[in-house]
């Protein structure tokens, strides 16, 4: 018979008290142990900060002096990628925590620019579709740019079931080792509390991001 949820977090809160314990008694130990693993993290930073290097010298050369049809693409480099809003999206990049519509559905807020980093194989045209239910102000949706590593790509939009989709294509490019940027710009952004001064809400929102699909 398998334990109960309470039973497991009973012995859960046991081994955490025995562990305080531990530490307690023996706080010389614990320390050592923790100088050790501080000592090989910084080992294995140093490690992958010179793989990086490496890299970058690598993607320098390659990039410089032989043509793309001659190189394949690496293996990290995909054609296709989907990138939903409950993927790992950073305030760096322009997102706002993770929320569920009352319809059951992830969304983000987005500031006014919010941006992509993907490994694509550029070695033919992809398709972009950028999926966004909703605005803080409904025109915003109506004027929305995508550029790709700063140069803009002109979109087409539509209505489906409730969402706007944005289209365009990306042009196929020398492809290299490091991610393709694909950046998107509204025209503005408000804060809640800007439009209703009853709201407590002072981030800066523009678009409600759903998906991306790059094909």
């Amino acid at each position: 018979m398998k334990e109960s949820t309470e039973e497991k977090e009973i012995e859960l809160q046991n081994r955490i008290s025995e562990l305080i314990e531990q530490v307690e008694n023996e706080p010389e130990e614990w320390y050592k142990l923790l100088i050790e693993k501080v000592v090989t993290l910084q080992t294995q930073v140093e490690q992958l900060e010179s793989r990086i290097g490496a890299l970058e010298k690598y993607e320098n050369f390659h990039s410089a002096v032989i043509d793309s049809r001659y190189l394949a693409a690496p293996a990290f480099l995909r054609d296709s990628w989907e990138v939903r809003a409950s993927a790992n999206l950073l305030p760096d990049q322009g997102f706002y925590n993770q929320e569920t519509s009352p319809a059951g559905f992830v969304f983000r807020w987005t500031k006014e620019n919010f941006y992509f980093d993907l490994p694509l194989n550029r070695d033919e045209d992809r398709k972009i579709e950028l999926h966004l239910v909703s605005a803080i102000q409904p025109e915003l949706l109506d004027d929305i740019r995508c550029y790709a590593d700063g140069e803009e790509i002109v979109l087409e939009q539509e209505t489906v079931d409730k969402t706007r989709v944005y289209t365009g294509t990306l042009k196929k490019a020398q492809t290299v080792l490091r991610p393709t940027r694909l950046s998107f710009h509204a025209r503005t952004s408000y804060s809640p509390k800007e439009l209703d001064p009853e709201s407590v809400d002072t981030r800066m929102l523009a678009v409600t991001f759903k998906k991306l699909v790059v094909s």
